[in-house]
């Protein structure tokens, strides 16, 4: 959007270039370099009116400045093209997106029992009830009961 304005006055100004290279040039230099005088009056004319027309004639095209812009807008088009902003309304929505796909997982809880009828030792089976609800914590915690 900046380079716009500056490629319109560049083109403009080769386009003006070339037609006073082409065409105004060459008539100065064969109205100014004739052997034949013209009155001192009709040549200042002359030029005053080749020079009144060329700026008549490229002074509807050339629009070096723009329109004004309210600061609303401006702040609207920083908004919407700053790449920081942008990074964080992407990371907002990515968190959202995981929030909703989240899942609280309940502890795990398991026990083994042995029948103490069967045989099995009491003592054995309290221990082996009191590890598992010690030691079943939610991942990552690095707690070991037993240690």
């Amino acid at each position: 959007e900046v380079q716009k304005p500056l490629a319109t006055v560049v083109i403009g100004g080769l386009v003006s270039a070339t037609f006073l290279t082409l065409f105004v040039l060459p008539c100065l230099y064969i109205l100014l370099s004739k052997k034949i005088r013209f009155a001192r009056a009709k040549a200042k004319t002359a030029i005053i009116i080749i020079f009144l027309s060329i700026g008549t004639f490229f002074a509807s095209d050339l629009h070096a400045q723009q329109r004004p812009v309210g600061i609303d807008s401006l702040i609207q088009m920083a908004k919407g093209n700053n790449l920081r902003l942008r990074r964080a309304g992407l990371d907002v929505q990515q968190s959202r997106a995981l929030q909703r796909s989240a899942v609280n997982l309940p502890k795990t809880d398991f026990s083994l029992a042995q029948d103490p009828t069967s045989g099995g030792n009491i003592d054995n089976s309290d221990l082996l009830r009191t590890a598992s609800r010690c030691c079943s914590t939610s991942f990552g915690s690095g707690k070991n009961c037993l240690a």
